[in-house]
């Protein structure tokens, strides 16, 4: 098996992939997954009838806001995905936001399951302004190899630009490149890594940063009262001080993509992520045993389950495994916000959620995303590590 052999950790984060593009340099052995990646994939069928639900409704006192909860509960229960009709993002209640429009992509989970994400669109964030975050992520990776090493990661660092920590030995790396930064809570922020060039980056990402607290707090309290939760349950196991974590992709052109994966197949270790893409298509789900192409909507979001949720779920909701494709013609960009726990934080299934027809499968865990990390690294799922 192709992988990472005794190279050093030093040499192997001092050379990144765009640069090696950039040099006209074909992939090196390290970056050679498995000889899967041209299975055959399949785009999302447009003609799905995926559940479409009125987050409004959710909140409001009329007659059908009990029918609007029964069909967002069937949603989850039965796809695991709905599609968002438009949000509103005031800073004001999540409870209070009109939501009024939305198209969806459902993302498959593992292996078969139920799948476990959606697509939203109309989700109150302007176009233009998304537009502005992959700008900024671009405008990142486009300038001189220098001025991006200025906020470069340490060999044994997560947070930073350049890749992730060296994996096992044995897997292999993946063709693209990375900004990783805590953006929630505000005194996690480590500036010294966020990016004073382009001028208008760090501006951008705070705003953005506002707008996935506001999000993830609509998300959480509309996923519980599908389940007759209350609405803030899921919102207390993730604590005050939840984390957002921001990180920027850039996935460089490859003379083999047939060969060479962007991002190595895997699942998340958060609570749920949530994905900016841009117009080129890679991302890819897991489900009934094929890969299914995530399309890009230029307007839209797409949301992921993570382990975490599915804990919480008690299993209901499931952590769909993804890889990303590698393309010989276009370079691709994404931006992905995680949502996690509160560090040192215990989660574990809702009480509502387990009774004698569905019994406890997950106990109670604390620290998950470092577990995660642990098997992630071997190539690896860690979701056996909370199962009963």
């Amino acid at each position: 098996m192709a992988g990472v052999s005794a190279l050093s950790a030093e040499i192997l984060l001092s050379k990144r992939v765009q640069e090696m593009v950039l040099n006209g340099e074909e992939p090196q052995n390290l970056y050679i997954s498995r000889d899967d990646c041209t299975d055959e994939a399949i785009p999302s069928p447009p003609s799905d009838p995926i559940p479409i639900i009125d987050l409004s409704l959710l909140s409001s006192a009329e007659p059908c806001s009990a029918q609007e909860l029964q069909r967002l509960r069937l949603a989850l229960c039965s796809w695991g995905c709905f599609q968002l009709k438009r949000t509103w993002l005031k800073k004001a209640k999540a409870t209070s936001f009109a939501i009024v429009e939305s198209d969806s992509f459902c993302a498959p989970c593992y292996v078969g399951k139920a799948t476990c994400g959606f697509q939203a669109t109309g989700h109150g964030i302007a176009k233009s302004f998304l537009d502005k975050i992959r700008e900024v992520a671009r405008d990142f990776f486009e300038q001189p190899a220098e001025e991006k090493r200025r906020h470069a990661k340490g060999v044994e660092e997560f947070e930073g630009y350049g890749a992730d920590p060296v994996p096992a030995e044995g897997q292999s790396l993946d063709w693209s490149d990375r900004l990783f930064l805590d953006v929630y809570p505000e005194d996690r922020r480590k500036h010294r890594f966020w990016p004073e060039n382009p001028k208008s980056f760090r501006k951008v990402l705070e705003e953005y940063t506002s707008r996935m607290q506001i999000l993830t707090e609509l998300v959480s309290k509309a996923m519980a009262k599908s389940l007759n939760l209350e609405a803030d349950c899921f919102l207390n196991q993730f604590g005050e001080r939840a984390a957002l974590q921001a990180r920027f992709n850039y996935y460089s052109r490859c003379q083999r993509p047939d060969l060479v994966l962007g991002l190595k197949a895997h699942a998340d270790g958060s609570g749920y992520t949530i994905i900016l893409q841009d117009d080129v298509e890679g991302l890819q789900i897991f489900k009934d045993e094929r890969w299914i192409t995530a399309p890009s909507i230029s307007d839209a979001l797409l949301v992921l389950m993570g382990d975490q949720m599915e804990i919480m779920t008690n299993g209901i909701f499931k952590s769909p495994v993804h890889r990303v494709l590698t393309s010989s013609e276009k370079e691709r960009i994404s931006v992905a916000v995680f949502y996690t726990p509160e560090p040192n934080k215990e989660i574990g299934p809702e009480e509502g959620l387990v009774n004698e027809e569905r019994p406890r499968i997950y106990k109670k865990v604390k620290d998950y995303a470092g577990v995660h990390w642990e098997y992630y690294q071997q190539g690896k799922r860690a979701l056996h590590v909370a199962e009963v």
